[in-house]
């Protein structure tokens, strides 16, 4: 394919070769697409097989696939006719134990995510495999974190826009403070889904944080620059930075040594792909709303060492 060839999104067109293929369906913002990339990644690095990204969810989407920026290796490809319809229910249906028994092995296997817990990826004898879900957890991708902290390296967003501003927070005892507004206000569905985390929370985490590292400099990011400066705009030794591609937010928030993470897959992101190893992670404990809470499990979504307040 030439250059003036490739497509926008920086995907190769689907393959019409015979091999194994592992398709992963992608939607939702920036958090999302990563967990969804790299759960199926891992799953076609254990397979062997080639990984292929169904986008035909972000036709006419309130957002944009945003993978394409980082440096990704998969196929864009439409959802497999397999997937669809009776035939997508007779493919589950071949996951119970009996019913495999009786139909025997399928090549084409549709895997689609139940709750929020980490669920088992592996099975045996498909040919071509199609996923489902968000993946929200560290355990989907256990065994290659290495390989997606190079392709997922947001230090390849700095420019010469935020270069000494980045260079100054990793070079200093900071915290990135993430605050997430934006949907969860504006969209009835995800405030009902996810509620909103206060000033009280936000004041709790900065407290703890400054028990250990009392010389700090708070570094607030947000989606609503208004709302961040609401909440934390009269802490001592705070900066509250302006709106800025969602990419060098990244890239700042994983240069700070410690993260009060929101209740958001993108702050999650910011803290796991940091390298300052040294520094600590304090999550919202109310990842959702209570009412979600009560019918939803979240301890997978957790790596060890974060603390949840």
């Amino acid at each position: 394919m030439s250059e003036s060839e490739t497509p926008k999104d920086g995907l190769s067109p689907k393959s019409q070769r015979a091999e194994r293929s592992v398709t992963t369906w992608v939607l939702g913002g920036l958090g999302n697409q990563l967990f969804q990339y790299a759960a199926g990644l891992a799953v076609a690095r254990k397979a062997n097989a080639k990984l292929q990204l169904d986008l035909t969810g972000f036709d006419g989407y309130e957002r944009d696939f945003a993978l394409s920026k980082f440096d990704i290796h998969a196929e864009r490809s439409s959802p497999p006719r397999f997937a669809h319809g009776l035939s997508r229910r007779i493919l589950e249906f071949r996951r119970m134990p009996l019913l495999r028994k009786i139909l025997g092995p399928s090549e084409n296997c549709v895997v689609r995510e139940i709750g929020q817990a980490w669920q088992e990826l592996e099975f045996d004898n498909w040919k071509r495999l199609y996923l489902r879900g968000y993946w929200q957890s560290y355990r989907y991708f256990e065994g290659i974190e290495e390989e997606l902290r190079r392709i997922f390296c947001p230090e390849r967003f700095i420019d010469a826009s935020i270069q000494q501003l980045h260079s100054e927070i990793a070079g200093s005892n900071s915290i990135a403070v993430h605050i997430r507004r934006g949907d969860y206000v504006s969209n009835s569905g995800a405030s009902k889904t996810h509620g909103i985390i206060g000033k009280s929370w936000y004041e709790s985490a900065a407290s703890l944080i400054k028990q250990v590292s009392p010389q700090c400099r708070f570094e607030v990011f947000s989606d609503d620059p208004t709302t961040g400066r609401a909440i934390a705009g009269d802490w001592p030794n705070t900066r509250i930075h302006p709106s800025r591609p969602a990419e060098q937010d990244l890239a700042l928030i994983s240069a700070c040594r410690h993260k009060i993470i929101a209740n958001s897959t993108f702050s999650w992101w910011g803290a796991w792909l940091s390298n300052r190893l040294d520094g600590l992670v304090i999550a919202p404990r109310q990842w959702f709303t209570r009412e979600k809470l009560m019918k939803t499990y979240v301890e997978d979504l957790f790596p060890q060492g974060w603390i949840r307040l």
